[in-house]
């Protein structure tokens, strides 16, 4: 008998291609040879999925050029979030971004994230989802925003191709207030960098009885699931440290590190339970 082919070098899929042939051979014959022949297209599919996924993951880490970098940046803008993509700048004035991150990473975190888990609710562009990545975290992003989400997988790719390494980086396209909090995991740190006061917002109008509601319920269900709560708060009534301090106290968990910005404050929510 001749000695069947288990693979296709060309097909857009080598795995499907020679678990199909698995199925289709090994499984309706009882001849031993056919069997052999099964076990080494299983071993070859093996070694296929490893160099596919190898060569996937070189690719993507392949380091950008300037032109590259430049191009992405202003086909994604308008940016937020204010990012140095080696020399090419998003923005040149912002409230959040690089200049931002310094001051969490000095304040609120430890040297390293290693094995640890971060929720940043609003990512934006991504970028402290991604520091948080690069520092050791196991980093999940929400955005509802389909430009910002664009951003945000660029930024992750820059610095995977910058530092040669894939992050371990996860993006949620979906409105915080659809996520359902009790089957996500629990979390080290959740950030709630200026996004708390736009929930409900839009569907309830600003600062209405109903999107103050949604924001308690949220807050509610973020205190289960995590210790330590990240927030940057606005200056403003119902947006300001003394609103969230009444609500985030219901749950327990009582103002740390307080850090004064002018228009907005930062503000480590702590569990005080646990």
């Amino acid at each position: 008998m001749e000695k069947p082919i288990f693979y296709d070098m060309n097909a857009s899929s080598p795995r499907r291609t020679i678990c199909s042939v698995l199925r289709d051979i090994y499984h309706n014959s009882e001849d031993k040879q056919i069997k052999d022949w099964a076990e080494e297209a299983t071993i070859m599919a093996k070694k296929m999925q490893k160099k596919l996924v190898e060569y996937k993951t070189n690719s993507s880490l392949t380091k950008m050029d300037r032109d590259t970098i430049l191009k992405h940046v202003e086909e994604l803008g308008p940016w937020y979030q204010k990012i140095n993509f080696d020399g090419v700048t998003t923005v040149e004035h912002s409230k959040s971004g690089e200049k931002l991150w310094e001051v969490i990473k000095k304040n609120y975190l430890p040297e390293n994230l290693n094995n640890m888990k971060i929720l940043d609710l609003g990512c934006n562009a991504g970028y402290f989802t991604v520091q948080t990545a690069i520092m050791g975290a196991e980093s999940t992003g929400v955005e509802i925003d389909d430009k910002f989400l664009e951003q945000a997988k660029f930024t992750k790719k820059f610095f995977e191709s910058k530092l040669g390494k894939v992050l371990n980086v996860t993006f949620m396209k979906t409105d915080l207030s659809d996520i359902d909090y009790s089957s996500i995991g629990k979390f080290d740190y959740i950030f709630c960098l200026a996004i708390l006061y736009h929930i409900g917002r839009f569907k309830h109008g600003i600062y209405t009885e109903n999107a103050m509601k949604e924001q308690e319920e949220i807050v509610d269900k973020l205190t289960k699931i995590s210790d330590k709560i990240l927030v940057r708060t606005r200056n403003l009534a119902n947006n300001d440290i003394n609103y969230y301090n009444k609500i985030f106290k219901r749950s327990n968990f009582l103002p740390t590190n307080i850090i004064d910005q002018g228009r907005r404050t930062l503000v480590l929510y702590v569990n005080q339970q646990r």
